[in-house]
């Protein structure tokens, strides 16, 4: 691998020594030192190419140093993860846009009209152009307050979620997981960016890896209500019993560092155990159950844990899951005759 970019580097360099030469010929045959040569040429095509090959060896310089900074930047940056990889983004472009300003002030003699010219041109493009113009700029907002990084799961809106696998300055891409229960799907997904102007973005793993997750199970009213809401606790607190405190621990850190009011109030509300929640229902009680789960594995563990109550309820007498039937009475016929 290290050869290979040996030769790549080493091309280069004799690209920009025979630009460097060409431009030199150039100069020199302007001075009058080959008048043959400039009486063959049109003096516009002889002003201008001096130029052009400037430009070319502008260019040229700016990607072997583009790329040697790069290289010397990205040890350090590996350390810091995908923010590493952003900047490293960001650093790239602003050296493009840069090189690319610099080397126009050499195409262009006269720049402050090219530039006027480009002013009115853009104010054109700008209504034709709306919806990239609107991504680059929902780019830089994701650059700047981070709404969702790279691995981080997100939904957009009702429609799509999934973990964001690449973000680009006009789309981001998305590895879909099947909306609400948290199963890779497989596809990829493609939004504008400027979606996230529009559209709520609801991000899961932005601080933990841990929500808030929950289930229901109806009991009839017969049932032994509070068999059933202990029955429910256990069967929940067996499986996600380490997972919750783990979660709790990890919401309080983060809680912690932000020293806002309302952080503080949210950490009072962290629990270590699952939480029994009741509700009345029309033919049957409700009863809830809330605990702290890993948001990639959230419907993987309430499956778990709708097995185990499953079971515990069918080996107890006193506790009957609801569920919609009807019930026949038939009542005796009324006797007409007269006694």
């Amino acid at each position: 691998m290290k050869t290979k970019k040996l030769t790549y580097y080493l091309f280069l360099l004799l690209i920009l020594i025979g630009l460097m030469i060409a431009l030199d010929f150039f100069l020199k045959a302007e001075g009058g030192t080959l008048d043959e040569y400039v009486d063959s040429v049109k003096g516009q095509y002889l002003t201008y190419l001096p130029r052009v090959i400037g430009t070319l060896i502008v260019l040229f310089m700016a990607k072997i140093f583009i790329d040697i900074i790069s290289a010397g930047m990205m040890g350090f940056l590996d350390k810091m993860g995908d923010r590493g990889l952003e900047i490293m983004r960001i650093y790239r472009y602003a050296m493009w846009a840069l090189t690319l300003i610099l080397a126009m002030s050499i195409l262009i003699e006269d720049l402050s009209t090219f530039v006027m010219s480009m002013g009115l041109i853009g104010f054109g493009l700008t209504f034709a152009l709306q919806t990239p113009i609107s991504c680059f700029v929902a780019w830089l907002m994701i650059m700047m307050n981070k709404p969702y990084r790279i691995n981080d799961r997100i939904s957009v809106g009702k429609r799509l979620e999934g973990d964001v696998v690449e973000i680009t300055i006009f789309y981001t891409l998305l590895r879909e997981v099947k909306s609400g229960g948290a199963e890779v799907t497989g596809r990829l997904i493609t939004f504008p960016n400027n979606v996230i102007l529009t559209e709520e973005i609801v991000n899961y793993t932005l601080d933990v890896e841990y929500i808030w997750d929950e289930i229901n199970v109806s009991v009839t009213y017969e049932s032994d209500r509070l068999l059933a809401e202990k029955t429910a606790y256990e069967c929940a607190n067996e499986v996600i019993g380490d997972i919750m405190k783990n979660g709790a621990e990890a919401m309080r850190k983060i809680s912690r560092k932000r020293r806002s009011a309302i952080s503080r109030g949210l950490t009072r509300s962290i629990a270590d155990k699952p939480q029994i929640r009741v509700e009345l229902a029309d033919s049957a009680f409700i009863v809830g159950v809330r605990y702290i789960t890993l948001a990639r594995n959230r419907r993987k563990l309430r499956t778990k844990i709708y097995q185990k109550i499953l079971d515990s309820f069918r080996e107890k007498d006193s506790i009957g899951i609801a569920y919609p039937h009807m019930e026949v009475i038939r009542h005796k016929e009324k006797s007409t005759t007269p006694p």
